[in-house]
């Protein structure tokens, strides 16, 4: 810090608010003899007191600000290490596994040992990173056909939902279990283990959710085929004339995931036989369909609190 000539009168600073640079200039011009405190004092906006605090702490521990000054220089260097390193992360787009993972390689760059603090606090406060678990995909998932497509899909659902088009979306899924809670509050060292709630006999589910959030929803306790699929298609469409008349034709577009049931022969008859628009999403599309968020919803808690037994006798 540059010392700037003040009014006696200024506003003056602690000594909590003067940094360590600070305080060594203060200490060394002292030592020179060239200036009295007073006028110390005014230079840098302080008490004469302070001055006379620095000076007196000086004489006791000579060393101690020198070694806060190395200190926060070592920090510093750490944290600029730390930071390089985390860039360079990510603007190469892997992953990041390990806290240690950045910290030999910021222990290097920095040429001394970065504390693993430094790292957490660096890639939480200034990335703004979490440490959260991973959802797995296959490596198929984003091969170069799959991105075309998935990018071709966007651009067509943008324009459906622009024109305003109403849009139900129809997925499967399936509950074997009654309780989905994965966490519970246990003491340390103890045993964090609960009998699985089994469901007697799987129960399927075919949803048909509705952007205007509405929902259809057929439980069975069959496999989920093409011969499933158009009884379903054709109770919907019975539903969707009941609730918005014969012209629902014209303003509702089916959306489906690629399922090998949605793309049989047999039920492409049936949207034509039902004069339904459809729209088959691309491969991996999870984000753009509305139903998955509904069994996300479903799928939590504890259905059988009370542990009814749940077979067919």
């Amino acid at each position: 810090m540059n010392a700037n000539p003040a009014h006696p009168r200024a506003r003056t600073r602690s000594l909590r608010q003067l940094d360590t640079a600070t305080r060594l200039e203060i200490i060394t011009k002292a030592a020179s003899g060239k200036f009295t405190s007073k006028d110390l004092a005014i230079m840098y906006q302080v008490k004469v007191h302070v001055i006379y605090d620095l000076k007196h702490a000086a004489m006791r521990k000579p060393k101690r600000l020198l070694k806060k000054k190395a200190r926060e220089l070592a920090k510093a260097r750490h944290e600029t290490a730390t930071k390089e390193v985390v860039q360079a992360f990510i603007n190469s787009d892997k992953a990041i596994w390990t806290l240690k993972q950045v910290q030999e390689q910021a222990s290097l760059l920095a040429k001394e040992k970065v504390p693993i603090a430094t790292t957490a606090r660096i890639m939480k406060t200034h990335f703004r990173l979490s440490y959260s678990r991973i959802k797995r995909t296959p490596d198929f998932g984003n091969t170069e056909r799959c991105k075309v497509l998935r990018h071709l899909y966007a651009r067509k659902m943008f324009a459906i939902y622009s024109e305003g088009t109403h849009v139900i979306n129809i997925d499967e899924s399936w509950i074997a279990t009654q309780d989905f809670r994965r966490r519970c509050w246990h003491k340390k060292g103890k045993s964090n283990t609960y009998a699985e709630q089994a469901v007697g006999h799987k129960v399927n589910i075919i949803l048909a959710v509705s952007s205007q959030g509405k929902a259809w929803l057929a439980l069975t306790q069959c496999n989920t085929d093409e011969n499933v699929m158009q009884l379903f298609l054709s109770k919907l469409a019975q539903c969707l004339t009941a609730e918005y008349g014969v012209g629902w034709r014209e303003d509702i577009v089916i959306l489906l995931d690629g399922a090998a049931y949605h793309r049989s022969e047999a039920t492409r008859q049936s949207f034509l036989h039902l004069g339904m628009k459809v729209v088959i999403s691309a491969p991996y599309s999870y984000a753009g369909a509305v139903a998955e968020l509904w069994f996300a919803h479903i799928k939590q808690g504890c259905w059988n609190p009370d542990g009814i037994k749940t077979g067919k006798k």
